[in-house]
């Protein structure tokens, strides 16, 4: 993944991305720029050397007007939903940390929906997770199931650069939306042993052969 450089939202999901005086009437979702809260950020943050000396310039530089992301964690289980983008808090916005975006549920009967397409080489998987609770993730999703891949994706994987890594996004009225890029493959561990994620994971291990190549 030497190419992708930054894998912000503010930088993946530019078309989600709202401010106070933009003009849109449906439901909002605040949650961290950075993934997974933010956390491998805040870890390297809290070793000695660089960390500390960031912390110890953080004062100075806002006096500068420069700013640092804000590493209060907030990972999915803190993303936050509003009716409408009047009802987003003004801290919210003014949080370098956070990004406040459209909130575009991909719906299937009563549950929320969110696929995920994982990578490696020429070896590529797709699988969607469902749930009643409209944050979808593996802590709290029904059964796997694989779906196909959606061609969009596809696209955006090779204009973003990435050789490895998983897309999180939905489909909504036919047209795919990323939510997330990640550069690695996490996965919770109450699903980690899911029979359809095995069978993943042991196909697109042979990828690496092709990216060797």
């Amino acid at each position: 993944n030497g190419r992708v450089a930054d894998i912000r939202k503010r930088t993946i999901n530019r078309d989600l991305l709202l401010e106070p005086d933009d003009v849109w009437t449906g439901p909002v979702i605040v949650k961290s720029d950075l993934n997974y809260g933010g956390q491998p950020e805040k870890r390297r943050l809290d070793q000695p050397g660089d960390g500390r000396l960031v912390r110890a310039l953080r004062p100075h530089l806002s006096r500068w007007g420069v700013t640092l992301p804000s590493w209060r964690p907030i990972g999915p289980q803190s993303y936050r939903i509003h009716d409408r983008l009047a009802d987003v808090p003004g801290a919210d916005f003014r949080n370098p940390g956070l990004v406040v975006e459209k909130f575009l549920p991909e719906r299937d009967g009563p549950h929320f929906c969110v696929r995920h397409m994982s990578f490696l080489g020429d070896r590529v998987t797709c699988v969607r997770l469902r749930t009643a609770a409209p944050i979808v993730n593996g802590l709290n999703s029904a059964p796997i199931e694989r779906v196909e891949i959606h061609p969009r994706v596809l696209a955006l994987r090779e204009e973003l650069g990435f050789d490895y890594g998983k897309f999180d996004f939905v489909v909504v009225d036919g047209e795919a939306i990323l939510l997330d890029a990640n550069k690695t493959v996490g996965c919770a561990r109450n699903i980690a042993r899911d029979p359809e994620l095995i069978r993943g994971r042991r196909y697109r291990a042979n990828g690496l052969y092709s990216y060797i190549r």
